[in-house]
């Protein structure tokens, strides 16, 4: 397992050093030291890393995309979003994250756009990767977003994590008003209850 995943970031620079060494012009490692260098908080380094990788390889749009929302730098995220959308083959995620940014920046239509195309393309292939799911949310549409991972724990490893968890929260979002209601009158006839069974009794 890499370094970067494993929570040793000052040991993943190291190792990605070492491989820049021999071979600078290496995108991806550039990226993905650039994300070690942002878990230890030193952004300037993590967007001098990235500003390289996406001179050498467009692919990265997303990545620095991802980096400047992280920042809170929305209008640059979406420019590097749109960039990636633009630059590169129709991807799912990053119709994703650039809706995400649209919603934050107030942009409705162009976020519920992004959504409905991350849809249109997960429905091109069974993945058991819940993007369809997350857009089915965005836009409010709960229902939707619950069936998508049913049929994804169903029809996949139920060790599926992401999905499961995903679907909680759904699940949660949808059922959280009507639970509560639930446990508020469960109390409330429990009360009646003791309260019923008391009233005979000399204090």
């Amino acid at each position: 397992m890499a370094l970067e995943n494993l929570g040793r970031p000052d040991e993943a620079i190291k190792a990605r050093d070492e491989i820049l060494k021999h071979s600078p012009d290496d995108a991806e490692s550039l990226a993905l030291r650039a994300e070690s260098y942002a878990a230890m908080d030193d952004y300037d380094r993590a967007m001098a890393d990235l500003d390289r990788a996406v001179d050498l390889d467009p692919i990265h749009y997303s990545r620095r995309g991802g980096m400047y929302a992280d920042l809170g730098q929305y209008d640059k995220a979406l420019a590097d979003f749109t960039r990636a959308v633009d630059s590169g083959p129709p991807d799912a995620a990053t119709h994703l994250q650039r809706g995400q940014i649209y919603k934050i920046l107030g942009r409705t239509a162009e976020a519920t756009a992004d959504y409905e195309a991350v849809i249109q393309l997960e429905a091109q292939h069974d993945g058991t990767w819940p993007l369809d799911a997350q857009a089915w949310f965005e836009l409010g549409r709960f229902e939707k977003a619950v069936d998508v991972l049913v049929t994804i724990v169903d029809s996949t490893d139920p060790a599926n994590r992401r999905a499961v968890r995903l679907l909680a929260m759904l699940s949660a979002e949808k059922r959280a008003v009507r639970q509560t209601i639930i446990q508020c009158l469960q109390r409330d006839r429990k009360s009646t209850r003791l309260n019923s069974s008391h009233t005979d009794i000399p204090r």
